[in-house]
């Protein structure tokens, strides 16, 4: 093939190749902000509030920025209350399980209030035993269904007047509940209260009780 004939075929296909590409149209793609590529497509010959239309295209993108923004941080803030709920509920659950553990040790415990303490100066055994002589003569509890006795707390020397709650630890969970009238306190012939030992939920618990109803009392 001669050269005139490759020159000539050459030619032919690129006129062919021009007529496709539409004319105008850049051969390159350039990425460009939203906003100017839309003005820029409009001549200023055809369209006389171009100003106004590029102030409008820019207003619409901030203003969505601005939503985007409000959105992102409204998430954050649901994520932070749903990790801080999630940290309330994990230490309401470890509080009730505490509860529990400590209900179960005191299941077959009583308790009772202004029970006079044995001198300071006598032994650890002797203590043990005035508290004992104390269950069975003062507050008629027989000593074979008495396990162990103890005072709740340690002495305060800046108040010589308190007086330590004497536990005592029964036999059975039927003798606490004889013993306390099924957990409504009972008072011996003595005038000292028994009542079941309680775990500070449930104190707390039966003094709310006790609030309501004195205020249903006083209503009627």
């Amino acid at each position: 093939m001669t050269d005139d004939k490759v020159k000539k075929i050459d030619d032919k296909l690129k006129k062919k190749a021009d007529t496709k590409r539409l004319p105008g149209r850049p051969r390159n793609k350039v990425l460009r902000s939203p906003q100017k590529s839309l003005t820029e497509s409009v001549s200023d010959d055809y369209c006389p509030c171009k100003k106004y239309m590029e102030e409008d295209v820019e207003g619409v993108v901030k203003s969505y920025a601005a939503v985007a923004r409000e959105g992102q941080k409204e998430v954050i803030q649901q994520a932070a209350l749903a990790q801080s709920s999630k940290k309330i509920v994990e230490s309401v659950v470890r509080q009730m399980d505490a509860d529990k553990v400590e209900r179960e040790r005191r299941r077959s415990n009583v308790v009772v209030l202004s029970a006079p303490e044995p001198e300071k100066e006598a032994s650890a055994e002797q203590k043990k035993k005035e508290d004992k002589d104390f269950c069975s003569k003062v507050l008629g509890i027989p000593l074979k269904d008495v396990e162990t006795c103890w005072r709740a707390g340690k002495i305060d020397n800046s108040k010589p007047d308190y007086l330590r709650p004497l536990v005592i630890k029964l036999k059975s969970e039927g003798l606490v509940e004889e013993w306390t009238k099924e957990g409504k306190g009972y008072k011996t012939e003595s005038g000292f209260w028994i009542n079941k030992d309680l775990c500070a939920a449930d104190r707390k618990a039966n003094f709310l009780a006790r609030e309501q109803r004195r205020t249903r009392l006083q209503k009627k």
